[in-house]
């Protein structure tokens, strides 16, 4: 298994959800009040929970680690750690898609990458990096095409409402 592969493995990607638009096969939450969902490893479908505090003892419950924010310790526990977050408008404001990691150094051994799901494809407008990462978002799926990086951006500009996959690293 290459190193990027082991990556995208070893990752686990979370939504924290106000108002995100629905794709076929997902659940429209524009109508209900904001809530955390959150795509388990190796699964595709999405589960959401009344509010954070529930959410992170799901992910502990389903996973065997805590959800960390940065500067959180762990100190002998299993983590998920938050190295991004993509938000639907500028200046960090709207839902939240939140990229985590099971390694904390993620982003100075390697990266995560993927494309972005379908109901958050073509809806980010602002983006913030944690854990000394760098988040670059693409305007077509794989990595291709017209891209902006940066570790807090509050504006998008001519990407705007275009992303369709990211790297963290």
């Amino acid at each position: 298994m290459n190193r990027i592969a082991a990556v995208l493995l070893a990752s686990t990607i979370i939504v924290l959800s106000t108002a995100a638009p629905a794709a076929a096969g997902e659940t429209d939450t524009r109508d209900e009040p904001s809530r955390v969902c959150w795509t388990a490893p190796e699964s595709e479908g999405v589960t959401c929970f009344a509010d954070e505090e529930t959410w992170k003892d799901a992910v502990y419950e389903q996973t065997g680690r805590v959800v960390l924010e940065e500067g959180e310790s762990a100190r002998g526990l299993l983590a998920t750690y938050v190295i991004a977050r993509l938000y639907q408008d500028a200046s960090y404001g709207g839902s939240v898609y939140a990229i985590t990691s099971t390694s904390s150094t993620i982003c100075s051994t390697g990266s995560v990458q993927a494309n972005l799901p379908a109901a958050w494809s073509d809806v980010v407008s602002s983006f913030r990096s944690y854990l000394g990462c760098t988040t670059t978002l693409y305007e077509n799926t794989g990595q291709g095409g017209a891209s902006i990086s940066g570790t807090n951006v509050t504006s998008l500009g001519s990407m705007n409402d275009k992303a369709s996959s990211y790297r963290v690293s």
